[in-house]
């Protein structure tokens, strides 16, 4: 009885999340390539040597809930990959017009050249998002020794 009640929560558990991947799914297909996501350009501030922190705001402009991950990666020369971090902005869902902060420190390969941001869903799918320029690192000043 109880591996009956076990197989049966299993099967409930894979329907309720295949029905969350296919409505997530039939979004995107209905708007390809449209942006349902908005984007501030991230701030980037060098925390170390080897650690840097992004952080931005990310706005639901789409007409539907959201649930997505922040993705940053870093590359080196010729865009080969190094690393990535993701982070959650939120938990829940992303209601339309809403929108949530996100902030992550990420680890810096000293062959670091490059970075970027991307929007995913927890399945990995790309969300379409707005796309800003490309700000700069910036670093923070040290005093001169006295």
């Amino acid at each position: 009885m109880k591996n009956l009640i076990l197989v049966l929560g299993i099967g409930l558990l894979i329907v309720l999340g295949c029905e969350t991947g296919s409505k997530v799914e039939r979004h995107l297909m209905d708007s390809p390539g449209e942006p349902m996501l908005e984007y501030s350009a991230p701030v980037v501030e060098r925390r170390s040597e080897d650690h840097m922190e992004v952080s931005g705001e990310v706005t639901n402009v789409s007409s539907h809930e959201l649930r997505f991950v922040v993705e940053i990666t870093l590359s080196g020369k010729d865009q080969k990959f190094l690393t990535s971090e993701t982070t959650y902005p939120t938990y829940q869902p992303l209601a339309p017009g809403r929108s949530s902060s996100y902030k992550t420190l990420i680890r810096v390969p000293k062959e670091f050249e490059g970075w970027r941001v991307k929007f995913k869903t927890r399945e990995g799918e790309q969300i379409p998002a707005e796309q800003w320029p490309r700000p700069e690192v910036k670093t923070k000043e040290k005093k001169p020794s006295k």
